[in-house]
C-alpha cells in the first residue's frame, strides 16, 4: 500500500493535497474530462449551493443587517405632522386653523444627539444633546451578536462540510461494490459454463449443478442490490448539492495517507478553532461587562443647547445618579452569570480535549484495522485462486471453491467496510480540529 505523508494541523478544507485522481468508470467507458468530479469539487458546490450553506449565509447577512440598524446615525428618524385647531368665534361660529410640522432627530454618536424642528408659525429650532458619559450598549450587543453568528456560521459550514464528504465516501463505497459485484458476475457466469459441461460430461453431481445455479443466482442479486446502493447513493449527494449527479464520474481515494500527528498539536489547534469555547469565551466577557457596568453605577450628565434662527443658544445641564433598591440582587445575578460563564469555557475546553483525543483515537484505530484487513483480503485473493487451480484440475468439488469464493467475498467487504471507516475517521477528526 502506497503511503504519502500529510503534515497535521492545517486547515479542514486544505488537508487533502495527497487525493490521487482516479477514473472508477469500466473498460470502454469514456467520459468528458469535465464530467468528473473530485471530492474538493463536490465539497465546493455543496458550499455555495446547498439549501444549508444558502441558510445559514442568509442567517448571517440578518446579523450584519442588525448591526448596520443599531449603529448610531441608523438610529436617526425624521417625520412630518400636522395640527388642526378649531377656536370658538363669537355667534357660535369656530376658527379652524392649520398646524404643520417637520422635525428631525439624528444620533450622531451614542454620547451626541443633534435634532430640529420647524413650522410655519415659528422659527426653525436646533438641539444639541451631549450625554459625556454614555454607553453603546446596543450596538455592543449587536456587534456580539453578529460575532456569534459568524461562529455559528462556520460551525455549520464544516458540518455541512462533514456530511459532505461522508456521503461521498459512501457512494465511493457503493462504486467499489457494484464494480467488484459485476467482476463476481462475470467470474461466476464463466464458472457456471465450467460446471454445466462437466455435469454434461458426467463429471460433477446434480447438486454441484444446482450449487453454481445457485451462486449465479446470488451474483446476479448482489449485483443489483449494489446497483441500487449506488443510485440511492447518488441521489443523496445530488440532493445535497442540489446538483444531478445521476450520470458523472468521481475521483477515486487513495488507500490511506500515513499522517504523523502529535495530539498536542492537535489539540492546541482545535482549542484556537473551536466554536463553542468561543463562544462560551464571548458570553463570559459579555457577563464581565455587564458586571463592571453595574457595579460603577456611573451618573448620568447632560448638555443641552438649543437655538433658533434669530434667538440666541439656550444651554442647560444636568446631572443625575441613581441606586436602584434591588441594586444588590441585580450584582448577585450578575456575579452568577460570571461564575457560570467561567465553568462554561472550563467545560469547553474539556470537551474539547476529549473529543480530539477520542477522534485521534478512533482513526488510530482504523487505520491499524486497515492493515490487518489488507492481509486478510490478500490472503483471501490467494487462497481463492489457488483453488481454482485445483478445481480446473478435478481436483476440488464445485461446492469447496464457493466456500472459497464467499469467504473472498466477505473479506471485501469487511476490507470495503473498513476503508470506508477510516475516511470518515479521519475527515471526523479533521472536523473535530477545525469547528
Amino acid at each position: 500500500m502506497e503511503k504519502n505523508r500529510i503534515p497535521a494541523g492545517v486547515l479542514y478544507r486544505r488537508i487533502t493535497t495527497c487525493l490521487l485522481l482516479f477514473f472508477l468508470a469500466g473498460p470502454g467507458n469514456s467520459r468528458a474530462a469535465e464530467e468528473l468530479w473530485d471530492m474538493e469539487r463536490v465539497v465546493t458546490t455543496a458550499l455555495r449551493q446547498s439549501e444549508t450553506a444558502i441558510r445559514a449565509a442568509e442567517n448571517l447577512y440578518q446579523k450584519e443587517l442588525e448591526l448596520k440598524m443599531a449603529r448610531a446615525f441608523s438610529g436617526g428618524r425624521a417625520g412630518v405632522g400636522a395640527g388642526v385647531t378649531a377656536t370658538p368665534a363669537t355667534g357660535g361660529d369656530y376658527t379652524v386653523t392649520g398646524r404643520p410640522e417637520l422635525s428631525i432627530e439624528l444620533p450622531v454618536t451614542p454620547r451626541l444627539k443633534l435634532g430640529a424642528k420647524w413650522n410655519p408659525e415659528e422659527q426653525t429650532r436646533v438641539l444639541l444633546d451631549f450625554e459625556p458619559l454614555a454607553e453603546d450598549t446596543k450596538a455592543a450587543g449587536a456587534r456580539r451578536a453578529l460575532a456569534l453568528a459568524q461562529l455559528e456560521y462556520k460551525k455549520t459550514m464544516v458540518a455541512l462540510e462533514l456530511q459532505v464528504r461522508q456521503e461521498y465516501i459512501n457512494l465511493l463505497s457503493a462504486l467499489k461494490n457494484r464494480r467488484r459485484a459485476e467482476e463476481e458476475l462475470a467470474v461466476i457466469t464463466e464458472y457456471h459454463k465450467i460446471v454445466q459441461r462437466r455435469f454434461d460430461q458426467g463429471f460433477l453431481s446434480e447438486a454441484d449443478l444446482r450449487s453454481s445455479e445457485g451462486e449465479l443466482l446470488r451474483a446476479g442479486l448482489q449485483l443489483r442490490r449494489s446497483e441500487l446502493q449506488e443510485e440511492r447513493a447518488r441521489l443523496n449527494l445530488s440532493r445535497l448539492l442540489q446538483s444531478d449527479l445521476s450520470r458523472v464520474q468521481f475521483a477515486e481515494l487513495p488507500e490511506f495517507p500515513v499522517v504523523e500527528a502529535e495530539r498536542e498539536k492537535l489539540l492546541a489547534e482545535a482549542l484556537a478553532n473551536n466554536v463553542d469555547l468561543q463562544q462560551a469565551r464571548l458570553h463570559l466577557a459579555a457577563a464581565r461587562e455587564e458586571l463592571t457596568r453595574l457595579r460603577q453605577n456611573r451618573p448620568v450628565i447632560t448638555l443641552e443647547v438649543t437655538a433658533g434662527k434669530e434667538e440666541r443658544p439656550a444651554v442647560s445641564a444636568g446631572f443625575s445618579w441613581t441606586i436602584g433598591f434591588n441594586r444588590r440582587e441585580q450584582l448577585e445575578i450578575n456575579r452568577i452569570n460570571v461564575e457560570q460563564g467561567e465553568r462554561a469555557v472550563e467545560g469547553a475546553i474539556i470537551t474539547v480535549e476529549d473529543r480530539v483525543t477520542a477522534a485521534l483515537a478512533d482513526f488510530e484505530l482504523e487505520r491499524q484495522a486497515m492493515i490487518w484487513l489488507e492481509l486478510q483480503l490478500q490472503e483471501a485473493e490467494r487462497t481463492y485462486r489457488g483453488m481454482e487451480i485445483r478445481f480446473a484440475a478435478g481436483e476440488l468439488r464445485a461446492v469447496e471453491l464457493e466456500k472459497a469464493r464467499l469467504a473472498r467475498d466477505e473479506a471485501f467487504q469487511d476490507y470495503l467496510e473498513g476503508w470506508n471507516r477510516t475516511w470518515k475517521a479521519w475527515y471526523t477528526l479533521l472536523a473535530t480540529i477545525a469547528a
